[in-house]
């Protein structure tokens, strides 16, 4: 008896996999992901962006620059990323590497890390059937932050962390605020500094260098 259910548990397991391959290869066969994925040119993609800080890991007063370690979290709509759970075995999610799908290119502007692009860890993408993209990504940053020592060893001290599209602006990728306060539900309080509040804010800046019509 115990050799058959175990037989049994073994097949459905084939079987959910084969759907999963099968529905990875129908949403990756003609989609390119050098395509933004509007519904019109016109229109923007909509790109929810959450920061979650869990650790203060140094700031360096001399150099001016803070590291930290966060949680990224963006979600979007991809159009070209759509399927019926029904003619899938009733798959509703599937996960993809990330490299795989289009990606808003949301950079920390003020980056003071010469290995940036290894500061992100890879991670997959979480698709929904209805199109909804969601991407859990975590990194340690160091960017640059003006840092006043004249109080010393009582100071107080502001920094803040720049995120935007490195080469859309706010007409093709329209980069929304999930929360005003940062996550700081997993935060690890440091043993040298105190963290007093974390607020996240949207400022449109225009550029006269780099304007697309």
């Amino acid at each position: 008896m115990l050799f058959k259910k175990f037989h049994v548990i073994l097949l459905m397991i084939t079987a959910r996999d084969e759907n999963e391959y099968r529905l990875t290869k129908y949403l990756l066969s003609n989609y390119d992901k050098s395509v933004r994925p509007a519904r019109h040119t016109s229109e923007p993609v909509n790109v929810t962006f959450g920061l979650a800080l869990t650790q203060i890991i140094d700031v360096d007063e001399r150099n001016q620059i803070l590291t930290t370690n966060c949680w990224l979290n963006q979600i979007w709509l991809d159009y070209g990323l759509l399927w019926n759970h029904t003619e899938f075995g009733g798959i509703k999610v599937v996960r993809i590497p990330a490299d795989k799908v289009w990606r808003p290119d949301i950079i920390l502007y003020n980056n003071a890390d010469s290995q940036y692009n290894n500061a992100i860890l890879s991670t997959n993408v979480i698709i929904s059937s209805d199109g909804n993209l969601t991407w859990l990504s975590s990194a340690i940053f160091r960017s640059s932050c003006k840092i006043n020592v004249a109080w010393f060893p009582f100071d107080e001290q502001n920094c803040s962390m720049k995120f935007a599209s490195w080469s859309y602006d706010g007409f093709r990728v329209n980069v929304i605020i999930q929360t005003k306060e940062g996550d700081l539900s997993n935060y690890v309080e440091n043993g040298e500094w105190d963290l007093i509040t974390m607020l996240v804010e949207r400022n449109e800046v225009y550029y006269s260098c780099c304007q697309v019509n």
